[in-house]
């Protein structure tokens, strides 16, 4: 039960990155030149194995993002992207709790350049790591992207690129692993990503958090 709420947990985040894209490609409002101030990024893989996962531990999706809170309510700024110029960065570990004995840990290191326009994901290289631990029961997941030349379309509040054809025009590298130990016994599963044409893999990345107070937190407004 503890594998199935963090995975579910994990996959809701990016498949929600994943509906927001959809519902806003095709805007290109950005006015050229204008500097980005994106809080936060979502790169996900989606269908990553040639035929559909048949049980939890089939791991059918890669997700790398920059966490801005333990709770999902008031973002932290101090966890937002760093922007110097058009490059952006974020490098950071976040110890979570709750109030019986489980702890969270998240970890992610992320970096990239947008072109100029803002229309171009030049480059992108990422990895995420959540360890979650619950009594004897420990959790690991491991997850790292490096992306080169997305397109995407979006304003200044939200950007987004999803694309389902010539992968391997945008994906250099993508590989994951997920580690669990329970009573003594441990599990490690891994894989890389090789093969993007096999049909069912789709890449998507959102930026948002660009100007709308709503994902500031009080102390920024």
């Amino acid at each position: 039960m503890r594998k199935k709420t963090l995975r579910f947990k994990i996959v809701f985040i990016a498949g929600f990155g994943c509906l927001l894209s959809l519902g806003f490609t095709g805007c290109n409002l950005i006015p050229k030149g204008e500097d980005p101030g994106y809080q936060e990024v979502i790169v996900t893989l989606s269908g990553i194995l040639p035929a559909p996962p048949t049980s939890m531990s089939d791991m059918d999706q890669i997700s790398v993002y920059n966490q801005t809170s333990c709770t999902e309510d008031e973002p932290d700024e101090q966890y937002f992207l760093e922007w110097n110029g058009n490059s952006f960065s974020s490098s950071h570990i976040m110890n979570c709790s709750d109030d019986g004995d489980v702890t969270i840990t998240y970890e992610f290191d992320i970096e990239g350049e947008l072109s100029s326009n803002h229309q171009t994901l030049k480059s992108f290289t990422g990895t995420r790591k959540v360890t979650y631990v619950s009594g004897d029961y420990h959790d690991y997941m491991e997850f790292a992207v490096e992306l080169k030349d997305v397109p995407l379309d979006g304003d200044a509040e939200l950007l987004s690129g999803y694309e389902t054809s010539n992968l391997r025009n945008y994906i250099v590298n993508a590989s994951w692993l997920w580690r669990t130990t329970e009573d003594g016994e441990t599990n490690q599963k891994e894989g890389t990503v090789e093969e993007f044409d096999h049909g069912r893999m789709s890449l998507n990345v959102l930026f948002y958090g660009g100007v709308s107070e709503s994902f500031l937190s009080p102390n920024s407004r």
